[in-house]
């Protein structure tokens, strides 16, 4: 039985605290995972409650419109949770001399003893020393304490969905939100033809609500849930247009790949790739060692 578990769950010192489900990899659990599964009894509890509670005469149209955006949150937020997102493998290797250019302020960071400064055609870019991974991580990466790994474009880790945002997991992260906001959109315009339909042009609401308590509680419920998730899509919206991760808005961090200037057309390219794009490939890759 042993056996046959460690086959399953793999776990790897040079990839943090994860776990992986087979050895191919692919399917990544993080130390809250069970975070993910609890996130996703709200919208399914509210949307059965708001189903069961429907006029018979509208309830097939409801149940649809629900069913369909409940199964769209269900997949944005599963690949948000098991997926990969951009983790670098730690290494052995040690550390290397101290750089001549400590202090040297390049692309708005200022150069730390380890670090490694590299010249490409649209300038310097500086490769943070880790400590801990053993590595020079590329721009944009950083450490991810819960993960305890060097994750490409980091973002933040995010307890509701039980994973890290970052390079590989972004565009699943914007679909979760605008899927939780649509739903609770759905179910706050039906909730609303309901009660109108159901007292008539000139009301009273009050009656109509007392008959359905219940789906209006529900319906309550989930766009509360909704209007945050609307918030979150429109900040990473704005994110995506500007070329920034969260931690570089907050922090005030360059992106050294972002272009100089802001354009129209540059914000639709930049949501083209973020969201339609081409997906790094991962480079997890588990050896003998793996258990």
């Amino acid at each position: 039985m042993g056996g046959c578990l460690s086959r399953i769950l793999i776990r790897d010192e040079r990839l943090g605290r994860a776990v992986w489900l087979f050895r191919e990899g692919g399917v990544m659990l993080s130390p809250y995972w069970w975070a993910a599964a609890l996130t996703f009894q709200l919208p399914l509890i509210t949307t059965v409650v708001f189903c069961r509670c429907t006029p018979a005469r509208h309830h097939k149209v409801v149940v649809a419109g629900s069913a369909t955006l409940l199964l769209a949150v269900g997949y944005f937020q599963v690949m948000v949770s098991t997926s990969d997102p951009g983790i670098i493998p730690r290494s052995d290797g040690e550390e290397e001399g101290q750089n001549e250019r400590v202090g040297e302020r390049v692309m708005g960071l200022i150069v730390q003893p380890r670090d490694q400064v590299v010249q490409t055609g649209k300038g310097p870019l500086v490769y943070r020393w880790c400590r801990t991974c053993k590595i020079h991580r590329p721009p944009r990466a950083s450490h991810c304490d819960t993960l305890d790994c060097c994750v490409a474009d980091y973002d933040h880790f995010c307890p509701v969905v039980g994973s890290c945002i970052a390079q590989r997991t972004l565009r699943y992260f914007v679909g979760f939100l605008s899927s939780c906001a649509l739903l609770a959109s759905w179910t706050g315009g039906c909730t609303y033809y309901l009660m109108k339909t159901s007292c008539g042009p000139s009301g009273p609401y009050y009656s109509a609500f007392r008959e359905k308590e219940r789906m209006c509680a529900a319906a309550s419920i989930g766009c509360g849930a909704g209007f945050w998730t609307g918030v979150m899509s429109i900040f990473y919206f704005y994110l995506i247009c500007t070329e920034h991760t969260k931690r570089e808005d907050v922090r005030g961090l360059p992106n050294p790949y972002a272009e100089k200037e802001w354009t129209l057309t540059g914000s639709l390219r930049a949501i083209r790739s973020a969201l339609c794009g081409f997906l790094p490939s991962s480079k997890v890759q588990f050896t003998a060692d793996s258990s």
